[in-house]
């Protein structure tokens, strides 16, 4: 809601008329809640994001923030990310 409210307001809309549609991402990356934590981690990482909507058989049931993996989660997606970026100078 943020970055919505930011957006209106670095447009120079009126947040009190502008409606959703014209700031929304249309068709976000969605992850369904059997995935990992670390899947929807790798996902908005890799496409730079930082929320995700989750969904359960297509219906949205929920969003899932970079902020959720805060702890031990947040800790092995930085190794991840390092090996993987160590991986790739390797392959070039």
């Amino acid at each position: 809601m943020r970055k919505a409210f930011a957006s209106v307001l670095a447009e120079g809309l009126n947040p009190d008329t502008t409606t959703l549609a014209v700031v929304m991402t249309a068709s976000p990356h969605t992850i369904s809640a059997d995935r990992k934590l670390a899947a929807a981690l790798h996902l908005m990482h890799d496409n730079g994001f930082r929320h995700m909507p989750v969904t359960d058989n297509g219906i949205p049931i929920g969003m899932v923030s970079i902020r959720d993996a805060l702890g031990s989660e947040l800790s092995n997606f930085e190794r991840e990310m390092v090996k993987k970026a160590e991986l790739g100078e390797i392959l070039g």
